[in-house]
């Protein structure tokens, strides 16, 4: 089930009465979970090809440029985030977690993203990611400032969207430091 959809059933059989125990129903279950992805992507796939929109494979391919180069520079300075619920990290990247003077098992390891946010502003963007996430708009951006591991404060730009990621609702995203 996808919300009030069904996607598909699927149906298990043995020859043998009670051969699936509690261990094969909840692997089953973790199994349902990734399949219900598959089949809605399928479904979004179909979709887009109705609609006749271009596929990716039928964009132009770019050559190599000075901009390139300067282009993926700016990109290595990001952070990649993917936070769900009130801002509880599911991944970031390791430039995430040195942008903010953590390694990369500690920032995992924080409870929320706004422990990295400046205690005053922590109520501010705690609304926004709240809202994002109940669909009062799809996407954020915002500035704030950020506090490091050692207390000291950076200025940062935060960029995300909302989307599904195995049925739940996440926002995924990226920031970087303005200040250096």
């Amino acid at each position: 089930l996808r919300g009030k959809r069904l996607l598909g059933i699927i149906t298990l059989m043995h020859s043998q009465a009670g051969h699936f125990g509690g261990k094969s129903a909840r692997l089953m279950e973790m199994t349902a979970e990734s399949m219900a992805l598959i089949l809605e992507n399928a479904q979004l796939h179909s979709q887009q090809q109705q609609l006749g929109q271009q596929s990716p494979q039928n964009y132009p391919v770019l050559s190599p440029t000075n901009k390139l180069t300067e282009s993926s520079d700016n990109f290595s300075s990001l952070g990649i985030y993917i936070i769900y619920s009130k801002g509880n990290f599911l991944y970031v990247n390791p430039k995430m977690a040195e942008i903010f003077g953590y390694s990369f098992g500690e920032l995992i390891s924080l409870q929320s993203l706004l422990q990295v946010v400046a205690e005053d502003k922590r109520k501010f963007v705690d609304e926004r990611i709240t809202n994002c996430l109940q669909g009062q708009g799809k996407n954020l951006y915002f500035t704030f400032p950020g506090q490091c591991k050692d207390g000291s404060k950076i200025n940062v730009e935060i960029y995300g969207s909302r989307t599904k990621l195995y049925g739940k609702l996440v926002i995924i995203g990226a920031l970087r430091r303005l200040n250096k």
